[in-house]
């Protein structure tokens, strides 16, 4: 197969997906901004809405980081996403804390609606991290 076949594959792959992506960007009380800049600082956390099958899968639908690893007493960072199978969780710096995806896996992946601002033609699309 000729590079030019697999980039064209790629490219209607790529449009075929999201032409038919249901996830919306993340968006709370907190975080209102839509999309992601990219380039800029990316937080997988904030990753789409549409929950499991659609901007997220894990291997278990239990939360273990917040609620779990961060006991759940009321406040936004230890119940950040808590109904949400994905493991978040928030640095614990000294620093200001932000949500983080504290474990990782492999049998994880993430959706995020970002906006590409580099070149002339800025414009939205999904990344899977």
């Amino acid at each position: 197969m000729l590079r030019s076949d697999i980039d064209a594959t790629a490219i209607a792959f790529s449009r075929s997906f999201l032409s038919r992506y249901k996830g919306l960007p993340y968006r709370d009380s907190r975080y209102e901004g839509g999309p992601q800049k990219i380039p800029g600082r990316v937080l997988c956390a904030y990753y789409d809405l549409s929950g499991e099958g659609v901007a997220y899968h894990d291997s278990d639908p239990q939360n273990h980081g917040s609620g779990e690893l961060n006991p759940a007493d009321g406040t936004y960072l230890n119940e950040f996403r808590i109904h949400e199978g994905v493991d978040t969780s928030y640095t614990k710096f000294n620093r200001k804390p932000d949500p983080v995806d504290d474990n990782p896996s492999t049998r994880l992946f993430l959706l995020k609606t970002c906006s590409m601002l580099a070149g002339p033609n800025p414009a939205s699309g999904s990344a899977s991290l």
